[in-house]
C-alpha cells in the first residue's frame, strides 16, 4: 500500500486511475505538511516527502508542480 499524501481529490483520482493497471494500491492520505519555500521543487517534494513518511511511518507519494 503506497499513500498519496494529498488533500486534492482530483489530484488523488486522477493518480488512482494512472497506477491501477499497474496493480498498485493508493490510498489517500490528507496531512498537514510545511511547505518550504524555495524555487527548487525538487527540494520542495523532498522535504514533503520526507515529513509525510516521518507523520505516517509508511512509504508515500507527494508532488510538487511549482
Amino acid at each position: 500500500m503506497l499513500f498519496y499524501v494529498t488533500s486534492n481529490e482530483f489530484k488523488f483520482a486522477g493518480a488512482l486511475k494512472r497506477v491501477k493497471p499497474y496493480g498498485i494500491e493508493l490510498s489517500q492520505a490528507k496531512l498537514d505538511l510545511d511547505e518550504v519555500q524555495s524555487y527548487s521543487t525538487e527540494e520542495i517534494a523532498t522535504k514533503k516527502g520526507s515529513s509525510a513518511f516521518h507523520q505516517l511511518k509508511r512509504p508515500s507519494l507527494v508532488s510538487d508542480v511549482g
